[in-house]
């Protein structure tokens, strides 16, 4: 209807309509639906596109104000020409080393797929949607730039690393390829190391030492971009075995007052090689009462009076422990000594 109301009179016909409407289809929608191609038609219908295909004068020279190279990337920065019919052209056509790239029109844009280190001379032309092209612009020259890597930043140092034979190790791992190239990452090493991709430009890199043999490793992460650029971030880690946990001497035993609280410091006791972490374990009969803190402590608390066998045990990270029992004497501060045991088997004790 807007090309009739625009467009039509004698001798403008439904075929010549069709073959406007048809012609100026935009076949993007194959880009969207590769798998449909030739299914859908000519394409989208792009009402600017058929109502510009009227005009019959080319646009007015193009410019170009420069050219600039970042790696394979070329970026030109111009301007866009008027045009009579449409008020401005709608695409380029930019010419480099026997080439013609179809752009659309702008003040700026950038192509890219060049060779590296290489000068190139670049012009242009501009077309309106009808087609009508115009005269050639200047040319100017530019040199492309060299392919840099792709970069590491990694979340914690990767070399003279140590770990217990039972411990994982993590790192996440930026990867950014300064002339923004896809690239491809990849871990070499011995099968207690792995990768995972977070994301295109993430990934965590993961040693397992259940995975790995006892002794020193090396492992690689390395990231090639599609022209292959690449880098590689080393990784140097020793694993070591397990040390159980070791009693150096007997905990004291403890007394205190019904409804108050006493707490036993294992820290004392217990010498761990490896120097990690340990777990507490406790058993002791219902009537007392007890929490585990941090740092190898125990505290215990009952309001009933009484003589308690208490067991105590380390755990460290690969399940490894050492134990050792001891008593609780709950006694009751309106008596002024203790009597025990009752009944007395040998000795007896105040």
């Amino acid at each position: 209807a807007l090309l009739v109301s625009e467009f039509g009179g004698p001798g403008f016909t439904n075929t010549r309509l069709w073959d406007i409407i048809v012609g100026s289809c935009d076949p993007f929608i194959y880009d969207l639906n590769p798998s449909m191609k030739g299914m859908l038609g000519a394409g989208m219908v792009d009402a600017l596109k058929a109502m510009g295909s009227f005009s019959t004068k080319a646009p007015e020279k193009p410019t170009i104000i420069s050219a600039t190279a970042k790696s394979n990337f070329i970026t030109v920065n111009t301007t866009v020409p008027a045009d009579v019919d449409d008020g401005y052209a709608s695409f380029f056509n930019v010419r480099i080393a026997g080439k013609t790239y179809r752009v659309p029109c702008a003040e700026s844009f950038t192509l890219s797929g060049f060779e590296f280190n290489k000068e190139y001379s670049i012009s242009m032309t501009a077309l309106d949607l009808a087609g009508n092209e115009s005269a050639v612009s200047n040319t100017v020259k530019v040199r492309t730039g060299s392919n840099n890597a792709p970069q590491f930043t990694a979340s914690a140092p990767t070399t003279g690393v140590k770990i217990i034979q039972w411990e994982e190790r993590n790192w996440s791992v930026d990867i950014v390829d300064p002339d923004g190239h896809r690239f491809e990452a990849e871990i070499e090493g011995d099968t207690g190391i792995a990768l995972f991709k977070i994301n295109d430009s993430k990934v965590r890199v993961q040693i397992r030492g259940m995975l790995s043999a006892i002794g020193s490793h090396k492992a690689s992460l390395i990231a090639v971009d599609e022209f292959g650029a690449k880098s590689t971030l080393e990784f140097d880690y020793t694993v070591n075995k397990n040390h159980a946990p070791v009693m150096v001497s007997q905990p004291d035993n403890l007394s205190f007052n019904a409804e108050e609280t006493a707490t036993l410091d294992l820290s004392k006791n217990v010498y761990d090689e490896d120097g990690e972490t340990l777990a507490v374990r406790v058993k002791a009969p219902d009537g007392l009462k007890y929490q585990i803190l941090p740092d190898m402590k125990v505290s215990f608390t009952s309001p009933h009076v009484g003589l308690y066998d208490v067991n105590v045990t380390v755990i460290d990270g690969a399940l490894e422990s050492v134990s050792a029992d001891i008593q609780v004497l709950v006694r009751d501060s309106s008596v002024a000594c203790d009597i025990y045991p009752n009944p007395v088997v040998d000795n007896l004790y105040l």
